[in-house]
């Protein structure tokens, strides 16, 4: 569940929050909008989508910030969309067992579509779109 102000709650295990920033978070709601997932050497196609989720979470309004930061995430020569793969990892797997928590985050062969496996009719993400 994600709540009106973009803080991600997992109802089934005691509204257990996770706590990512902004950037991490956006790649995350990107993920859960896009269920059939996306390959991550073409994440660059979906950069108006990404900056308009960024910039209803994040705490900036300078655009061209805004901007930049989702160029860099996009970048296949940064590793910057690595880093907040991990960062996503990394935040479920501190309050879940791997069992559980890997249906929370992103994950997919390498060369196919990336994705969060949980069934989307289990997310409560309206305030996102």
């Amino acid at each position: 569940m994600v709540d009106n102000q973009y803080r991600i709650y997992l109802p089934d295990y005691d509204n257990l929050e996770i706590v990512l920033t902004p950037l991490p978070k956006t790649l995350y709601f990107f993920f859960l909008q896009n269920p059939e997932g996306v390959q991550l050497k073409e994440l660059y196609k979906h950069r108006e989508e990404l900056i308009k989720i960024y910039s209803r979470i994040g705490n900036r309004t300078d655009m061209d910030t805004i901007r930049k930061n989702i160029y860099e995430l996009t970048d296949v020569r940064s590793n910057s969309l690595n880093e907040k793969c991990s960062r996503i990892k990394e935040a479920f797997l501190s309050k879940l067992d791997d069992s559980i928590a890997h249906h929370y985050y992103i994950t997919g062969s390498r060369g196919e579509n990336k994705r969060i496996i949980i069934d989307p009719s289990l997310i409560d993400f309206q305030k996102i779109k």
